[in-house]
């Protein structure tokens, strides 16, 4: 009963006090002096009593602002979760109350982020971000400077302590706060350069884990509010990069690239995936310090090979997104140009693996290669040739024939590959009989074209010459040569005749020979031009040849014998 009489004594002189209109007198100074003995007594009650309501009376009583502020903070470390609930609470009315007190009570509220209790944890980080609505210079300013790089000379404890604590606002100022950051920069762009130089220069101190969540936190908060992320930022992480590659290229040869993997991924993801900053900076890294000949050669072969393909991804992208930016497509020539030896690292792999990195840096090429004054470096030429030979070795595939389309373009003096179309023109003319010992005669006009109709007449009715007996000087043991379809098809261009043009010596066509063979009355289907004369009426044993009967496999002067021979064809009949 006494000490709920004490405690009912004591709200009602908090209420006399809150109600005097004399802020200064006995009665405001004695409430405020009791209030800070409660917050040491070992009622809850009383202590959260204190806690609300200390705020009304301290900055009447300067000589008791002190004590008062403090007697506040204790709240905050009381063993009671109750209690030191309300006394985060506390510190944000005081910092209400006295706006010159909020960069106290912040840095007082950032200490408290290491608690380990959620609940407690959730009431900090509202009280940081009311603190921030108060006086978001001041606020940003204390958070920002938990950021920055400890000093070598503290002892190993206090370094521990305060990595953590750096990395716990690191999250709260990405995560949570990121709606009042953002908020805040809009109305003042100067708050952008208090908050992003601290947020920026804790990228390189984390470990990969606590970077990756702070990075993607910032971005997708700042993306989402419009407000531009900075180079810096990349340029960071690719320093990341850098450190990272270096500790995998003194580890083994050939080099595996354990730590660089998952750093480099993470910062092209930034450009590819997030769209968060121009590929420039990434571009220019490729080209100063991943893709040299220097640092390839260190690696293991299925390094190299992950490293052009990130390589062709990126500037795939830039092919894509960034075609009209001049300045990225010189960089993509200036990459390409310093790296030939990418494409001698992707031919040894299969052509499925690499084929479509191998296609990104061919069409980059040509690209470069269509700008006016660039002539192809002897090394680039070199490799190319050195994949022409690798993929002439390779199977046939639809990738095989696009990359060499593109090497025909980059390089025309690189020889080509017969086309199947002529091998198979050649494989025809084996079969057929040699042209240069039976030549066609044909006129030194271009022949008659032949129709379908000609063609089958000539088929069904022409039969091979007889043999023609010669006289005199004329004999000869040669038979005349046997043209075939395929060789009086075959445009040849024959040799000038001595004779003048109308009287040349000219062969027979497929429809002359048939018009002879009905009785060489068709004036008209002679199949020669009106300029030129006929050939003359064939001879008597031609006209018995082609009288034979078709298939009888012997002509009429093989049966009978000559006609001069009475007595041969008596003894036959």
């Amino acid at each position: 009963m006494e000490k709920e009489a004490r405690i009912q004594a004591i709200e009602a002189q908090v209420h006399l006090a809150k109600i005097n209109p004399n802020k200064t007198g006995v009665l405001r100074k004695e409430t405020l002096t009791v209030l800070i003995r409660t917050t040491h007594s070992a009622s809850t009650t009383l202590k959260i009593l204190a806690a609300k309501n200390i705020q009304f009376f301290f900055k009447d009583f300067p000589e008791l602002e002190e004590q008062a502020i403090n007697a506040v903070y204790d709240l905050c470390e009381d063993q009671d979760s109750e209690v030191r609930i309300e006394g985060y609470k506390a510190i944000t009315r005081i910092s209400r109350a006295e706006r010159r007190l909020v960069k106290r009570n912040a840095d007082v509220l950032l200490q408290l982020l290491q608690s380990d209790e959620p609940d407690e944890v959730t009431v900090v980080k509202q009280a940081l971000i009311e603190h921030m609505d108060l006086d978001p210079t001041g606020t940003l300013g204390v958070l920002c400077d938990q950021l920055a790089p400890i000093d070598s000379s503290v002892d190993e404890e206090e370094r521990g302590m305060r990595e953590h604590l750096r990395t716990l606002v690191a999250a709260f100022l990405t995560g949570e706060a990121m709606d009042s950051i953002a908020r805040h920069v809009e109305k003042d762009r100067t708050l952008e350069s208090v908050f992003m130089p601290s947020i920026l220069g804790v990228v390189l101190e984390l470990d990969f884990s606590e970077m990756t969540q702070i990075v993607t936190q910032l971005v997708a908060g700042l993306t989402s509010r419009n407000v531009p992320i900075p180079n810096r930022l990349l340029q960071l992480l690719l320093q990341r990069v850098s450190v990272a590659l270096q500790g995998d290229l003194k580890f083994s040869r050939p080099a595996f690239l354990r730590q660089t993997r998952p750093e480099l991924d993470f910062a092209q993801s930034l450009v590819l995936i997030k769209r968060a900053v121009s590929p420039l900076e990434l571009l220019r890294f490729y080209c100063k310090s991943l893709t040299g000949k220097l640092v390839l050669e260190q690696l293991a072969q299925e390094e190299q090979e992950w490293l052009i393909g990130m390589l062709a991804a990126v500037l795939s992208f830039c092919q894509s997104h960034y075609s009209g930016d001049t300045e990225i497509r010189q960089c993509q020539w200036t990459v390409v140009e310093a790296c030939p030896f990418a494409l001698e690292i992707l031919t040894p792999g299969s052509l499925g693996k690499t084929s479509s990195a191998c296609a990104t840096l061919l069409r980059t090429w040509l690209t470069r290669k269509n700008s006016p004054g660039w002539n192809l470096p002897p090394d680039l030429k070199s490799a190319l040739e050195t994949l022409k030979a690798f993929l002439d070795k390779a199977p046939a595939q639809e990738t095989k024939r696009e990359l060499l389309k593109m090497l025909m373009f980059l390089d025309p003096s690189a020889p080509t590959p017969a086309e199947p179309r002529q091998r198979r023109v050649m494989q025809t003319a084996t079969r057929s009989i040699d042209m240069s010992k039976n030549p066609p005669v044909i006129t030194n006009h271009e022949t008659r074209s032949i129709t379908p109709t000609d063609g089958a007449r000539h088929n069904q009715q022409a039969q091979p010459p007889a043999k023609k007996r010669r006289s005199g000087s004329e004999a000869s043991s040669e038979e005349p040569p046997k043209l075939s379809l395929l060789s009086r098809l075959q445009p040849m261009a024959s040799k000038p005749s001595a004779t003048p043009p109308r009287q040349a010596s000219v062969g027979l066509s497929i429809k002359g020979a048939a018009s002879m063979q009905n009785g060489g009355n068709g004036a008209g289907n002679t199949g020669f031009p009106e300029t030129k004369k006929p050939p003359p009426p064939p001879s008597l044993l031609e006209r018995l040849q082609f009288a034979s009967p078709a298939g009888s496999g012997s002509s009429y002067l093989d049966r009978s014998g000559p006609p001069s021979d009475p007595r041969k064809r008596k003894r036959r009949s």
